[in-house]
């Protein structure tokens, strides 16, 4: 189980994306429109937190977040630069 965004870009482009919980251990997933895996992240961000930062081409994209533990749940906040 994730919760899943969608991130379309017009053009090529370097992006971060972090996962912040004080609830759970952030996990990060990107995958393509055929979805497949392109990156993946679980404490890039120091602590618990994931970060993925990651050159993209021009595309659609999914987001995938959810905690590296399947049985740990609770808020977090994504945070797109």
């Amino acid at each position: 189980h994730a919760d899943r965004w969608r991130l379309v870009l017009a053009a090529p482009a370097l992006i971060t994306i972090d996962m912040r919980s004080v609830d759970s251990d952030a996990h990060l997933i990107v995958r393509d429109a055929a979805g497949v895996q392109i990156v993946f992240d679980d404490d890039g961000a120091g602590g618990s937190d994931a970060r993925i930062t990651h050159g993209f081409a021009a595309g659609t994209y999914y987001v995938l977040a959810n905690s590296y533990y399947s049985d740990e749940f609770g808020g977090y906040t994504i945070i797109v630069e």
